[in-house]
């Protein structure tokens, strides 16, 4: 994200060259000082900028860092410069032990790294772990220096540290590196000094950010370099000297809709014209909207200046837009902007992607914005008792991103021809808050809401990504989803349990259920769901943790009739025990799902969907050098059987194809699989099955 700060000091650049030296393909925390800390020389031409990796919330602090961890961010120049100076946001606890200075750095790395694709996101990879980390983007250093850091036990400290090279460096265009490592504290104890995580911004920035991790145990594949999702503040303060391309800034980036007309583009973009005598001639001399429909011939129409301005220091900033055609159902429309500065230097940005999908008269919507069904080796309970649905994947967390879905989606189930029924899984609820008006439209009009997810209530504004919130009459939450107050991830247990409430109308007889949220992606020690501490009087509690509080409920309301079933967990991770928690508890989220749809007023057998005829799966319980698998099917179909160890990674494919109708038996070999616990897993597409199968050699 590239933003200019206003109010810097019109200077010039002045280039030294500084001392450079190699450094090895490890953390740099021995290195002695070069540089003192000392203010550039004074230039007398060209155009200071701070070039940011800032994220929208300062304060969204999560997790901590560790003593010999390593943070930096790679910059790429918009044009010839040098490196004047850098900055880094720091957090440091209270009442913690932390180091007494940070080491910082500028390093260049090597030219052949590609920075784009040369690291792995440790972080989207725990169910194997990765397997690799990236090269040292520290090959020669520009400049070091240790800081010391303010310790206030009683209170916590967050700063900006700047610290100004005693020379600046000549950057040409080259991309260059800052970072910060926390030193070994005494005894080797953690500090709590911590990044800024951000993971949703927009657009994402985590390719910018890269990590040095020590071994660690829970992580194979570690030590190394690797691209990280958390956001580290830092800046660098640059002296360009020759005229930049206009940065596209803002452009509106549509996701995928209903609509058929055609939309608007607003384009936010801003100019410096570097020339010898300073900053002169800024602005966009011509600015266009580009675009192809279905991989068509590219067209363009002019985009339209609506306003600009130059600031005080004569960088130009203008505000444009322009008109995509109208498309029809199943159109991919792909667009961008390119933008020319007087002096001719041309830019292009903003590259967006979009299709127009249709709902189906009679079906419900189903948004996924969380890991769930068969892509994730999960049970679909959805598409196996009521296949009747419109899928909306929202794309955070599955392949295939459609954005959030817009008002023309919602409005199809509120007041067309779709069923007035949405189940919306969610992990952080941001598409869910997003759409507020458009969910007050479709309760008013009476409709049918299932909501579930762990940190819904984050999405919507109401609490941070953990802790205690409460919300007042006014708020969306209170009026219509009967929210009144509770905490975002309450529990973190191995599994968790929850009991029903006997005679409840959803829950009766579920007596316990265990959830363990995402207990398939990695070796369970992450499980996170949130509780009620109260609820609208009007509300029926249907799901108890053992110490009393709510962990879900349903509502009826008497005057627009609308429907409501939220749980503050994902229902579609049930397991069969808090020991047994890579098991799924297929039964127990069939009955939820049979029940709450019943509670809408649909039943199985009938709208939006039928139940499927039953497939059957027979698994031998402990196996050797083979095992004899059965299945069998009602109908000639396609189906899949695979073999999933208990991170939920697929490990032997044993059959992808068409079957008749009745009983199938495979001999497999599993003598090359290592002595452990497997699981089988069936699929027809509408109907799986999951079986145990221990391995002994």
């Amino acid at each position: 994200m590239r933003k200019v700060v206003l109010g810097l000091l019109l200077c010039a650049f002045v280039v030294s060259a500084v001392s450079s030296r190699p450094v090895d393909d490890v953390v740099p925390l021995k290195v002695k000082p070069t540089n003192a800390l000392k203010a550039p020389a004074a230039p007398t031409q060209g155009a200071e900028i701070w070039w940011e990796y800032v994220g929208s919330n300062p304060l969204y602090i999560y997790g901590g860092t560790e003593a010999t961890d390593t943070f930096c961010i790679w910059v790429e120049p918009p044009a010839a410069c040098s490196l004047k100076a850098m900055a880094f946001w720091i957090y440091v606890d209270s009442g913690v032990a932390v180091p007494s200075s940070i080491f910082v750095f500028a390093a260049d790395p090597a030219d052949t790294i590609d920075f784009w694709n040369d690291y792995v996101d440790y972080h989207e990879d725990w169910v194997t772990g990765p397997e690799y980390g990236g090269p040292s983007p520290l090959e020669t250093f520009l400049h070091t220096e240790y800081r010391d850091v303010p310790i206030t036990l009683d209170s916590a400290v967050m700063y900006w540290d700047t610290v100004y090279l005693s020379t600046p460096v000549d950057m040409d265009t080259n991309i260059f590196v800052i970072g910060w490592a926390i030193p070994t504290l005494d005894g080797g104890a953690d500090t709590l000094i911590h990044p800024i995580i951000h993971a949703h911004e927009d657009p994402p920035l985590d390719k910018r950010s890269l990590v040095w991790q020590p071994a660690d145990p829970d992580f194979p594949g570690f030590p190394g370099w690797y691209h990280n999702w958390h956001l580290y503040k830092m800046k660098a303060l640059i002296k360009l000297y020759k005229n930049p391309a206009p940065f596209i800034e803002e452009v509106t980036r549509w996701t995928d809709t209903y609509l058929t007309t055609g939309r608007t583009v607003n384009v936010y973009a801003w100019d410096i014209g570097v020339t010898s005598s300073g900053i002169d001639s800024s602005g966009v001399a011509e600015a266009y909207l580009y675009y192809q429909i279905n991989g068509g011939d590219t067209l363009y129409t002019p985009l339209v200046e609506d306003s600009s301005m130059f600031d005080s220091y004569n960088f130009y900033h203008g505000w444009f837009h322009g008109s995509l055609p109208d498309a029809n159902p199943g159109d991919t429309v792909f667009y961008w902007v390119r933008t020319i500065d007087p002096q001719g230097k041309m830019s292009e940005g903003g590259w967006c992607t979009y299709v127009v999908r249709a709902g189906t008269p009679g079906n419900y919507l189903l948004v996924v914005n969380d890991y769930y069904g068969s892509d994730w080796g999960l049970p679909d309970p959805l598409t196996t008792l009521f296949p009747n649905y419109d899928l909306w994947d929202v794309g955070n967390y599955i392949e295939g991103a459609y954005g959030y879905p817009d008002s023309s989606v919602i409005e199809f189930y509120t007041s067309g021809d779709g069923l007035p029924v949405i189940v919306w899984l969610t992990w952080d609820g941001l598409a869910f808050g997003a759409n507020e008006e458009n969910i007050k439209r479709f309760l008013d009009n009476g409709g049918c809401l299932w909501l579930a997810g762990q940190d819904f209530t984050y999405g919507m504004g109401i609490s941070p990504d953990w802790g205690d919130w409460t919300v007042s009459a006014g708020d969306f939450a209170y009026d219509y989803l009967q929210l009144r107050s509770g905490t975002d991830d309450f529990a973190h247990d191995t599994a968790v349990a929850q009991w029903g409430v006997p005679g409840d109308i959803i829950t009766d007889g579920m007596n316990p259920i265990y959830v363990a949220p995402y207990a398939w992606y990695t070796p369970m020690s992450y499980c996170w769901m949130g509780k009620f501490d109260s609820v609208s009087v009007n509300a029926t509690p249907d799901f108890y943790y053992i110490t009393g509080e709510i962990g879900g409920f349903w509502y009826e309301d008497a005057t627009a009739g609308y429907k409501l079933v939220i749980q503050y967990w994902p229902w579609y991770n049930m397991c069969e025990s808090e020991e047994n928690y890579n098991v799924w508890d297929v039964t127990n989220m069939d009955s939820l799902t049979v029940r709450v749809f019943r509670f809408f007023g649909y039943s199985p057998g009938g709208v939006p969907g039928t139940v499927s005829e039953k497939v059957s799966l027979s698994v031998p319980a402990v196996a050797g050098k083979t095992a004899d698998i059965t299945f069998s099917v009602p109908a000639d179909m396609k189906v899949s059987l695979k073999i999933f160890d208990v991170t939920g990674r697929c490990v032997k494919v044993l059959y992808d194809g068409n079957v008749k109708k009745g009983i199938h038996t495979l001999k497999v070999n599993t003598e090359e699989l290592p002595t452990g616990a497997y699981f089988v897993r069936l699929d027809t597409g509408k109907r799986s099955a999951t079986e145990k199968l221990i391995v002994v050699h």
